[in-house]
């Protein structure tokens, strides 16, 4: 299951572990949503390419959130700024919504 694979690299990421990349197709022209976002983490796609392939209010949060999640480890105001966009402007009934302002209240605590 995509989402499976996609929840456990979300969580190995950050507690800060090394996670070996699910192999995907999503190279291959996959056009499974979760496919894109597994590409994203094993590096096969940039955040440009994943952002433009969201193309409604759910994978823009997922991918926003994704993103803040990449990022957190090298640049925590980049991924301050990607999940600040899904609380700010996404709609409050996603889930990526709640963890981003949970991800968010750990940054200020």
């Amino acid at each position: 299951d995509p989402y499976w694979q996609l929840y456990r690299l979300t969580v190995l990421h950050r507690l800060g572990r090394q996670a070996a990349p699910v192999p995907t197709t999503a190279d291959a022209g996959a056009k499974s949503w979760p496919n894109q976002l597994l590409a994203l983490y094993a590096g096969s796609i940039t955040s440009k390419q994943v952002l433009s392939k969201a193309n409604n209010h759910g994978p823009r949060a997922e991918a926003l959130f994704h993103l803040g999640v990449l990022a957190f480890r090298r640049n925590r105001e980049e991924a301050r700024r990607h999940w600040s966009e899904v609380v700010e402007q996404l709609r409050p009934d996603l889930i990526e919504h709640a963890a981003a302002r949970h991800e968010l209240a750990r940054l200020s605590s």
